[in-house]
Protein backbone atom coordinates (compact mmCIF):
# COMPACT_ATOMS: atom_id res chain seq x y z
CA UNK A 1 0.00 0.00 0.00
CA UNK A 2 3.09 2.26 0.60
CA UNK A 3 4.54 2.16 -2.24
CA UNK A 4 1.42 2.17 -4.64
CA UNK A 5 1.45 5.96 -5.45
CA UNK A 6 4.59 4.99 -7.25
CA UNK A 7 4.20 2.14 -9.00
CA UNK A 8 0.67 2.18 -10.10
CA UNK A 9 0.15 3.59 -13.34
CA UNK A 10 -2.21 4.86 -13.27
CA UNK A 11 -1.30 6.87 -10.29
CA UNK A 12 -4.65 5.69 -7.89
CA UNK A 13 -6.63 8.28 -6.19
CA UNK A 14 -6.38 7.76 -2.21
CA UNK A 15 -8.77 10.39 -0.80
CA UNK A 16 -10.67 11.35 2.55
CA UNK A 17 -13.18 7.98 2.16
CA UNK A 18 -11.14 5.82 0.28
CA UNK A 19 -8.02 6.03 3.29
CA UNK A 20 -10.75 4.45 5.86
CA UNK A 21 -12.06 2.04 3.67
CA UNK A 22 -8.72 0.53 2.60
CA UNK A 23 -7.94 -0.05 6.40
CA UNK A 24 -11.17 -0.85 7.29
CA UNK A 25 -10.67 -3.81 5.41
CA UNK A 26 -7.70 -4.33 6.10
CA UNK A 27 -8.25 -4.55 10.12
CA UNK A 28 -11.78 -6.06 9.53
CA UNK A 29 -11.72 -8.71 6.76
CA UNK A 30 -7.68 -9.70 7.21
CA UNK A 31 -7.14 -8.88 10.86
CA UNK A 32 -10.05 -10.92 11.93
CA UNK A 33 -9.08 -13.67 9.60
CA UNK A 34 -5.64 -13.43 10.99
CA UNK A 35 -6.67 -13.57 14.52
CA UNK A 36 -9.50 -16.74 13.65
CA UNK A 37 -6.24 -18.70 11.76
CA UNK A 38 -4.49 -18.56 14.83
CA UNK A 39 -7.06 -19.45 17.45
CA UNK A 40 -7.96 -22.47 14.95
CA UNK A 41 -4.39 -23.34 14.92
CA UNK A 42 -4.08 -23.20 18.30
CA UNK A 43 -7.08 -24.83 19.09
CA UNK A 44 -6.98 -27.67 16.52
CA UNK A 45 -2.83 -27.88 15.44
CA UNK A 46 -1.34 -26.90 12.54
CA UNK A 47 -2.03 -29.89 10.51
CA UNK A 48 -5.72 -29.29 10.61
CA UNK A 49 -6.07 -25.70 10.58
CA UNK A 50 -4.19 -26.34 7.42
CA UNK A 51 -7.00 -29.09 5.82
CA UNK A 52 -9.39 -26.04 6.25
CA UNK A 53 -7.70 -24.57 3.65
CA UNK A 54 -8.79 -27.51 1.25
CA UNK A 55 -12.44 -26.45 1.95
CA UNK A 56 -12.08 -22.83 0.31
CA UNK A 57 -13.05 -24.03 -2.39
CA UNK A 58 -16.45 -25.73 -1.33
CA UNK A 59 -17.44 -23.05 0.70
CA UNK A 60 -16.97 -21.02 -2.55
CA UNK A 61 -18.97 -23.30 -4.79
CA UNK A 62 -21.82 -23.03 -2.39
CA UNK A 63 -22.13 -19.52 -1.44
CA UNK A 64 -22.11 -19.08 -5.49
CA UNK A 65 -24.60 -22.02 -6.16
CA UNK A 66 -26.72 -20.19 -2.88
CA UNK A 67 -26.14 -16.43 -2.91
CA UNK A 68 -25.39 -15.60 -6.70
CA UNK A 69 -27.80 -18.42 -8.30
CA UNK A 70 -24.79 -19.99 -10.00
CA UNK A 71 -25.36 -22.73 -11.62
CA UNK A 72 -24.46 -26.33 -10.35
CA UNK A 73 -22.50 -28.72 -12.41
CA UNK A 74 -22.40 -32.58 -11.65
CA UNK A 75 -18.14 -32.39 -11.04
CA UNK A 76 -18.70 -29.64 -8.40
CA UNK A 77 -20.14 -32.16 -5.86
CA UNK A 78 -18.19 -34.92 -7.00
CA UNK A 79 -14.85 -32.61 -6.52
CA UNK A 80 -16.70 -31.24 -3.11
CA UNK A 81 -16.66 -35.27 -1.53
CA UNK A 82 -13.46 -35.83 -2.99
CA UNK A 83 -11.87 -32.73 -1.24
CA UNK A 84 -14.14 -34.05 2.09
CA UNK A 85 -13.06 -37.63 1.70
CA UNK A 86 -9.33 -36.47 0.90
CA UNK A 87 -9.44 -34.56 4.49
CA UNK A 88 -10.61 -37.26 6.26
CA UNK A 89 -8.58 -39.85 5.18
CA UNK A 90 -5.44 -37.62 5.50
CA UNK A 91 -6.05 -36.98 9.46
CA UNK A 92 -8.20 -40.25 10.44
CA UNK A 93 -10.87 -39.98 13.31
CA UNK A 94 -10.69 -36.92 15.46
CA UNK A 95 -9.66 -37.72 18.64
CA UNK A 96 -10.85 -35.83 21.85
CA UNK A 97 -8.23 -33.32 23.37
CA UNK A 98 -6.52 -34.59 26.85
CA UNK A 99 -8.41 -33.26 29.87
CA UNK A 100 -6.22 -30.78 32.22
CA UNK A 101 -5.10 -32.20 35.40
CA UNK A 102 -7.27 -31.51 38.39
CA UNK A 103 -6.35 -28.58 40.29
CA UNK A 104 -6.93 -28.57 43.97
CA UNK A 105 -9.44 -26.08 45.18
CA UNK A 106 -8.25 -25.33 48.88
CA UNK A 107 -4.96 -24.95 50.45
CA UNK A 108 -5.28 -28.69 52.30
CA UNK A 109 -6.16 -30.04 48.90
CA UNK A 110 -2.75 -28.78 47.45
CA UNK A 111 -0.94 -30.45 50.56
CA UNK A 112 -2.95 -34.01 49.99
CA UNK A 113 -1.58 -33.63 46.36
CA UNK A 114 1.88 -33.02 47.65
CA UNK A 115 2.04 -35.40 50.13
CA UNK A 116 0.86 -38.10 47.67
CA UNK A 117 3.30 -37.03 45.33
CA UNK A 118 6.25 -37.55 47.89
CA UNK A 119 5.01 -40.68 48.71
CA UNK A 120 5.34 -42.03 44.97
CA UNK A 121 8.67 -40.36 44.95
CA UNK A 122 9.55 -42.18 48.02
CA UNK A 123 8.26 -45.75 46.48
Amino acid sequence: MAATPWLAAPTPRIDAPIAPSMLALGALSTGLAYLWNNNIVQAWGAVNAAAVTCLTPVVGVTAGVILLGERLTWNQPFGAVLVIAGIMAAHGTPRPAPRPAAVPETAAGAEAVDTRLEERAAR
